[in-house]
């Protein structure tokens, strides 16, 4: 039970990547390797390629290294990942087009039923404690796009898109590919319950 909840978190937090490079995934802020390789990039948190979890004479050292990382720091920095970059720097153009449209253009796509399970979403909290400054936040919810038996399996609404029909294709490309790396790396932190 205690590997499937692991599995289960490990697999959220991946799913919830916050920022992608071209050449690293971080959780945190973007990194790339020309900044590791170059010694310029704060090492303060460890740093794993991705072809080492992929070679047989590396993987070993590699699940010790995601370990240290996961139980030390809590954060890991994986570089050389199969992202495919053209779709990377497609999909953030979109994102880069979709926010900055006019604010009644994203909330075309927001559905207050839905709670901000798909589709733009846009809040406002209070900066600090005594604070009267207000701080923005504004994100695009998606995921998988499922099947009508399977929307009713699980229960969830479907993605909402902007009539111009530009953010969809980058946007699932990249999710799809994203999707991929999912299993060899929660396989990856499984192996790390078995090291004492």
């Amino acid at each position: 039970m205690k590997l499937k909840v692991f599995v289960f978190i490990v697999a959220a937090i991946i799913c919830a990547i916050t920022f992608i490079s071209k050449d690293a995934l971080f959780f945190g802020k973007p990194i790339s390797n020309s900044q590791n390789q170059n010694n310029t990039f704060d090492q303060s948190i460890p740093i794993l390629d991705w072809h080492d979890l992929n070679d047989p004479l590396q993987r070993k050292a590699f699940i010790y290294g995601l370990k240290n990382a996961l139980s030390n720091f809590g954060f890991v920095a994986l570089i050389n990942v199969p992202i495919n970059t053209q779709g990377l720097d497609q999909a953030y153009a979109a994102s880069y087009s979709f926010f900055n449209l006019p604010l009644s253009k994203k909330l075309e796509i927001n559905h207050p039923a839905n709670s901000g399970e798909r589709g733009y979403v846009f809040a406002e909290s209070p900066k600090g404690h005594d604070s009267k400054t207000k701080d923005h936040k504004e994100f695009l919810h998606i995921g998988r796009e499922l099947n009508h038996i399977e929307k009713e399996q699980l229960g969830y609404p479907d993605n909402l898109w902007p009539a111009n029909g530009t953010l969809k294709t980058p946007m699932m490309d990249l999710y799809g590919n994203l999707e991929s790396l999912i299993v060899p790396i929660t396989d990856a932190m499984a192996e790390t319950l078995e090291i004492d």
